[in-house]
């Protein structure tokens, strides 16, 4: 933590010496005079939105401001997300997508606009990341403000890139770990390969895009940090690098093609039927356009792989019912700032309509939103006494490394078993060990037709790391959030839950012995903001060990897909 926070210290200390009069002047190098290639951008423009903000109404991180004539670089940013997407310029791409003079001229004002106060913003935002995306957004977009432009225009740009040019090839390396890293290496790559006169960089920066790589994308294609859809984000980027180096009849680094290769299956594995991504480790709400940008270049358009233990997720599927668990450990301290306590849970879904799921992360919400999404009690699993499978860091240090996890699961078991005809998943994790001298043991095991879910959660004190100093009593509660889509009542009898989906098909959840319960809760993973959802509860009470069994059983069939009048789309989930 102390090694996080100091390297936190010194990237800030850099950011306000990045201008100093020391490092400019005779040390800057020549600036780029033209562009040679474009790369293509996946991501999708949106014309309406280029009139939004052409009339200076800027929806960005999830909250519109109306800038009132005034430059959208000098008024207060109303969050940090709101801030880094307009400094990183990715809204480019709809005034794109508009493809009119006004559109052009508009871009050129706003471009002129940051470079001419960059140094100000600068000192308010000192990511490295942000910096990255700005240099890629511009490359891609610099025909909509280069071409046809005015010499003197011309010129500033091209100064302007070289500026950034040399700031991100200094600071690439101390990046923030993880994502941003990846994203800066890829930048110099694009300078490199875009930009007259920066072919020197290209050998450095495919060094670090391989280093990065390497360290970054796991054997079976996931991601560090262990977010569902940051390997599709990466993708958006690194799929256009490989087209650029093709452009330029440059072979692109073999460890680009294998990372690209290994990744497109992962972004299939944590899809649902209705194409939204399992809601583990910071998802929130999926961008269904982007996601089809990404598949549309998987070549191989293979099935995403079942056990993917490097990652530590599991995917069952049968009939048309899918399964999906998180059976992994945290990811290490650096790259944890949005990873969830969410070890051993799991979401659920018939064909097109989730049943099971996870709270998601906010979008562009308060740090109060944030913390609550991360504990233990937003996803569906067992807490214990209230409390979270693992420790977030507060405090000072907390400002300068983030919120951190700082403990949590360090021995993950699991064992799959596909010899039968149905698939049993049992994994274990020992997050409540340390308070509690709990090890929770998960079984999960889905019929071949997939109309049975059958679980077991078992509480057991044996260890002989940590045994108990004392035998008490404790408290637990299973969750299992719901869809918002999915119509929640308790039977008759208070000794089944009764579900029903959009489409009619009916479920009911049972557990032999106990009385399983209704509460409140929330989906976070929606564009519109939260929406209110219901959670299956069973609190139980133990002092040495506990088994609960409970399951998911299909009751009826739903209406055909050819007959059924589609659900009405309130927040894009």
């Amino acid at each position: 933590m102390l090694a996080l926070a100091a390297n936190a210290g010194l990237e800030a200390l850099g950011a306000r010496l990045r201008f100093a009069p020391l490092l400019r002047g005779p040390l800057e190098p020549r600036p780029p005079d033209g562009l040679c290639l474009v790369p293509h951008d996946l991501r999708t423009g949106d014309p309406t939105i280029a009139s939004d903000l052409y009339r200076g109404a800027f929806s960005l991180g999830g909250v519109r401001v109306d800038t009132d004539a005034h430059s959208p670089f000098v008024i207060k940013p109303p969050n940090s997300f709101w801030r880094d997407e307009l400094l990183g310029f990715s809204w480019l791409r709809h005034l794109r997508a508009a493809d009119n003079d006004i559109s052009r001229l508009h871009a050129r004002s706003l471009i002129l606009d940051w470079i001419n106060l960059h140094h100000k913003n600068r000192t308010v935002s000192g990511d490295t990341a942000v910096l990255a995306r700005r240099i890629i957004s511009w490359i891609s977009h610099a025909p909509l403000f280069l071409d046809d432009a005015e010499p003197d225009f011309y010129h500033k740009v091209m100064k302007s890139f070289g500026q950034q040019i040399r700031i991100l090839n200094r600071e690439a390396g101390s990046a923030p770990e993880g994502q941003p890293r990846l994203i800066a290496a890829a930048a110099l790559c694009f300078s490199a390969l875009c930009l007259n006169g920066q072919e020197k960089l290209l050998d450095r920066a495919v060094r670090q895009l391989e280093k990065q790589l390497d360290g970054q994308i796991l054997p079976d294609g996931g991601h560090i940090n262990r977010h569902p859809a940051i390997g599709m984000e990466l993708l958006l980027d690194l799929l256009p690098l490989r087209q650029t180096f093709t452009g330029r009849d440059m072979t692109p680094p073999q460890l680009l093609l294998g990372a690209i290769d290994k990744m497109m299956p992962m972004v299939r594995f944590f899809r649902h039927g209705n194409g939204n991504f399992a809601l583990f480790n910071g998802m929130g709400y999926t961008n269904p356009g982007n996601t089809a940008a990404v598949l549309a270049l998987d070549d191989t358009q293979g099935k995403p792989i079942l056990n993917a233990q490097h990652s530590g997720y599991q995917r069952i599927e049968a009939g048309k019912t899918l399964l999906l668990m998180d059976a992994g450990a945290p990811p290490p301290a650096g790259v944890s700032q949005n990873a969830h306590a969410g070890c051993l849970s799991f979401e659920l879904s018939s064909a097109q309509h989730q049943i099971v799921t996870n709270c998601g992360a906010p979008f562009a919400l308060g740090a109060r939103w944030r913390e609550a999404s991360r504990s233990t009690a937003a996803h569906s699993t067992c807490t214990i006494e209230g409390k979270s499978s693992c420790e977030f860091l507060s405090g000072r240090l907390a400002k300068l490394t983030g919120q951190i996890i700082t403990a949590g699961p360090a021995n993950i078991r699991v064992n799959r078993d596909e010899a039968g005809s149905e698939t049993v998943i049992e994994a274990s994790h020992d997050g409540y060990l340390k308070a509690f001298g709990t090890v929770h043991v998960r079984r999960l095991k889905l019929s071949a037709a997939g109309g049975l879910l059958s679980g077991e959660d078992r509480l057991t004190h044996a260890s002989s790391r940590h045994p108990v100093k004392a035998t008490r009593t404790l408290n637990a509660v299973l969750r299992f959030h719901l869809h918002p889509g999915v119509t929640a009542s308790v039977s008759e009898d208070k000794k089944t839950i009764l579900l029903i989906l959009p489409n009619q098909e009916g479920w009911r959840f049972s557990a032999p012995g106990h009385s399983p319960g209704l509460e409140e809760s929330i989906f976070l993973a929606s564009i519109k903001g939260p929406r209110p959802a219901t959670q299956i509860i069973l609190p139980v009470k133990w002092s040495n060990e506990i088994v609960i069994r409970w399951s998911f059983r299909r009751t009826s069939a739903g209406a055909s897909s050819l007959m059924q009048v589609p659900p009405r789309q309130t927040g894009g989930e």
